[in-house]
């Protein structure tokens, strides 16, 4: 069931609605949606609630103070954006003040260049092959 020009039926004969021009307007559909054949729904008022519609400059706005309050953030904690972007530009403190936590780095590839960490299995496979082949005391030191 489907009307036409903006006008509901309506229970009440006494209240009076003037009709638009034939085919402008909206159509209800007979899911209870609006159908307004893919013209521009203009003016609408500012939201009030989550489901409202409302206007590009509102959203446009609405990211505008978001990117700023993130940027604002960003700049007051100095984050680094994960992405590889950006670089360190301080020590990097692994841990935790408040609960004295120590904290891992973890999944760290192998070294290739010589300013490169290494993960603790390339260590022990470097230091597997570099053994003691003295057969010396643990306790003997070169000098």
């Amino acid at each position: 069931m489907s009307y036409s020009n903006g006008l509901l039926p309506s229970s009440s004969t006494t209240t009076s609605s003037q009709r638009g021009l034939p085919g402008v307007g909206f159509n209800l559909t007979g899911d209870g949606n609006y159908d307004i054949d893919g013209k521009r729904l203009t003016d609408v008022a500012e939201p009030k609630d989550n489901s409202d519609a409302t206007t590009k400059l509102y959203v446009v706005t609405k990211n505008l103070q978001q990117d700023t309050a993130i940027n604002s953030k960003a700049e007051k904690a100095a984050v680094i954006l994960r992405d590889g972007t950006q670089s360190m530009k301080g020590n990097l403190n692994m841990e935790n003040d408040s609960t004295k936590v120590k904290n891992k780095i973890f999944n760290l590839a192998n070294g290739t260049d010589n300013d490169d960490a290494v993960n603790l299995a390339q260590l022990k496979s470097h230091t597997d092959s570099h053994q003691n082949n003295y057969h010396l005391l643990e306790s003997f030191k070169f000098l």
